[in-house]
């Protein structure tokens, strides 16, 4: 095997130095005959500009002669952990190929900047890709694995590996893998993809700013669940809206009627994906459940007790006792109490009015939906300063909910443009379309009645999702007033 050559950047000096350890984030391409190294921002790295990133094309001088590669890898660092990314560049796919005569074992490894997680500890490692022979030879990969570490400068700590499957056709490749540890910590990671390629067979990876390609995360286990359960709990919200909202549309394009039925069916085919992915996300990133920020309980989902608290499967006819089941249904429910508080017990839609409702509907579910994404926002910026529950309140709530971007405010005044527009098409007033809290409500503040029916449904929501002890005030959320307003 030939030397290991690898190119680095000290203090502004370039230095050649032979396998040292990790100072800084790096790339590896090794043929088993040579190696070629690259340091983020030195000799080799095409993306001077952007910090963070490496964009690499060897296919003029492959490793080895033999191991040809373009593309990009990105590592990234934040306040729930670090991570590496190999892949394509904006609009295009990286190559890794053998460009030899005879059939070769290829690695390549990416070492992280340093960064620190946990504990607890939590990993997740992707590989997606395209195997083919754009000569359209047989294709032949026997072996081909990836590797997730942490730690390599002082004692290396395997988290996990992916071994694939043999491939012999062309063919696309899925593969995940996740964990955790309650003691581990990382101080920086090491990702490491083999691949045993036939002559001219290459890996394709897809464009990583729109695909996995092969990836590397290690994060604070607790601030990924608490991040990623409002993620999700902000997307069901908004998708079951939007599906409120099409049975309003769906009503009108029929010729007006009673749109309940549709609103209250707990078997909606997008919002059960989206509570489907929280679920498993819940399964995934949040054990054990953080001191704060989750819903920890089993609740029912589905069934004849839907949402309620469960310990066991009999606490669940027709349905299941499930964990994160307490905050999706949290959730899904604020959009359902959302669209009632706009038009009552009966979503009855107009033949002529339809219009009318169906902007409105559409427009009340997004200042449901920002409400939860500033929430979100709100404590991922502050996830390492809150602590408990009280402190969640005081940073991310109030009441009044902190909106330093004004997109609540904004949503709001959308819900205000379209009220204009049912003004001036001869549907005055606005409140006499919808049966609920708002329906007698002057046209000039309609839209503010909107936004406080918001702030009550969003506030019974997070108080359950994340289970706030002592729940906020919601009477005073919705409108600063102790008067009845959002039991």
């Amino acid at each position: 095997m030939g030397a290991t050559l690898r190119v680095y950047v000290l203090a502004g000096l370039f230095a050649l130095l032979l396998a040292p350890a990790a100072v800084a984030f790096d790339i590896t391409f090794d043929s088993g005959s040579g190696a070629i190294t690259i340091i983020n921002d030195g000799p080799g790295d095409l993306n001077l500009v952007d910090p963070g990133v490496i964009d690499f094309d060897i296919t003029g001088a492959p490793a080895g002669g033999v191991f040809a590669a373009s593309g990009r890898v990105f590592e990234f660092s934040g306040l729930i952990g670090f991570s590496a990314h190999l892949g394509g560049p904006p609009g295009g796919q990286g190559v890794l190929q053998n460009v030899g005569g005879a059939s070769a074992v290829f690695t390549v490894e990416i070492n992280s900047s340093p960064a620190s997680a946990g504990p607890p500890l939590g990993w997740s490692l992707f590989y997606v890709a395209d195997i083919d022979d754009p000569t359209l030879g047989p294709v032949n990969v026997p072996a081909h694995s990836v590797d997730l570490a942490i730690n390599q400068t002082t004692t290396l700590v395997p988290l996990t590996s992916i071994a694939a499957l043999p491939v012999a056709a062309p063919t696309s490749i899925s593969y995940v893998s996740h964990g955790s540890d309650p003691t581990l910590s990382a101080a920086e990671s090491r990702l490491t993809y083999s691949v045993d390629l036939d002559p001219n067979d290459r890996v394709l990876l897809p464009d990583i700013a729109v695909a996995t390609g092969i990836f590397g995360s290690v994060f604070f286990q607790d601030k990924r669940c608490i991040d990623r359960m409002n993620a999700r709990s902000g997307k069901l919200a908004q998708t079951a809206a939007r599906g409120d909202t099409k049975c309003v549309k769906t009503a009108f394009a029929g010729g007006g009627g009673d749109a309940t039925p549709c609103v209250d069916d707990p078997t909606e085919l997008k919002t059960n994906a989206s509570e489907t992915k929280l679920l498993s996300d819940y399964g995934i990133f949040c054990n054990p459940t953080p001191a704060w920020g989750v819903n920890g309980a089993t609740c029912c989902e589905e069934g004849s007790n839907d949402g309620g608290i469960c310990s066991v499967p009999a606490d669940c006819p027709a349905g299941s006792c499930v964990p994160g089941a307490c905050i999706s249904y949290a959730a899904e429910i604020a959009a359902n109490d959302m669209t009632h508080e706009l038009f009552g017990a009966g979503v009855i839609i107009g033949a002529g009015s339809g219009k009318c409702q169906t902007n409105i509907s559409k427009h009340t579910g997004k200042v449901l939906a920002e409400h939860w994404k500033v929430f979100r926002t709100c404590k991922k910026a502050n996830i390492s300063v809150i602590t408990d529950d009280v402190s969640l309140v005081a940073t991310c709530l109030g009441p009044p909910q902190p909106d330093p971007q004004t997109r609540i405010a904004k949503s709001v005044a959308k819900v205000a443009s379209a009220v204009g527009r049912c003004v001036t098409t001869g549907f005055s007033p606005v409140g006499a379309l919808f049966g609920g809290a708002c329906t007698a409500v002057a046209d000039p503040v309609f839209h503010d009645c909107v936004a406080e029916r918001a702030r009550c449904a969003f506030c019974r929501s997070v108080n359950q999702a994340d289970d706030i002890v002592p729940p906020l005030d919601c009477d005073l959320f919705d409108d600063a007033a102790a008067n009845g307003s959002c039991p």
